[in-house]
């Protein structure tokens, strides 16, 4: 998480300082709020705006599952190459959380559904193996690829999508609160806090979309604007 934090503070950092400002990261030092200071005044709070899947007091960035899953079933496909039988078969992974980030157990459990499908019968095709109640596996046929008896062909996330407005309104209005929180034990210390938020949704908004997604985010105190910035870093799509 930290290594996020430093690389959307990067980006950031960059956009301020290609528009003229004078940066400075860390005032307080690394543990500390704001993020990055600018022009000696203005507080800059930075955060990811990623699709969350939320239940209650519950919350998961859909991205902590998704990437080490991906590397995972990388990892996984590859330690059957030497049973290859002239048939090789796509693999597709369905989650459905709440999922525990216990990527060890989750190996574990994959791999022994593969065994054990291996001790019975693959067809037939598509075959859906109930890996946990919260993770299926489908196995398609697929033209031989020699030397491989599996390949990996992507993730399906029952919790990505949705509605693009409500999805935008939802996490946004979700940053603002986590940082609120943190800001409101540091903000007499500067005239002025910015939040940044570095669009890794990526659905794309129209610009009648941002008059309704402004219209969906009730304030954004203790912050005197807020800016949600492009993946790339190089253009803001939406100020508040």
């Amino acid at each position: 998480m930290k290594n996020n934090n430093n690389q959307d503070e990067l980006l950031v950092t960059k956009y301020l300082l290609n528009n003229n400002n004078n940066v400075i990261r860390h005032p307080k030092g690394s543990n500390r709020t704001p993020d990055i200071l600018v022009n000696g005044i203005v507080a800059i709070e930075v955060m990811r705006l990623s699709q969350h899947f939320i239940k209650g007091k519950y919350s998961q960035d859909l991205q902590e599952l998704r990437a080490p899953i991906f590397n995972i079933m990388e990892e996984i496909v590859k330690t059957y190459d030497h049973l290859y039988n002239g048939k090789t078969y796509w693999i597709h992974i369905e989650l459905n959380r709440p999922i525990r980030t216990d990527f060890r157990k989750i190996k574990r459990e994959i791999k022994y559904a593969l065994d054990e499908l291996l001790k019975s019968n693959i067809v037939p095709l598509p075959n859906t193996i109930n890996v946990t109640r919260q993770i299926k596996m489908e196995l398609m046929d697929l033209s031989e690829r020699p030397g491989r008896l599996f390949v990996f062909a992507g993730l399906g996330d029952h919790d990505a999508g949705g509605w693009l407005l409500p999805e935008y309104i939802k996490n946004i209005n979700r940053c603002l609160s986590k940082k609120a929180n943190i800001v409101s034990k540091y903000y007499s210390e500067f005239s002025e806090w910015w939040l940044y938020l570095i669009d890794y949704m990526r659905f794309g908004i129209s610009k009648s979309s941002i008059i309704e997604i402004k219209n969906g985010i009730s304030h954004i105190t203790p912050f005197n604007h807020l800016y949600l910035l492009d993946y790339s870093g190089n253009e803001i799509i939406l100020e508040i």
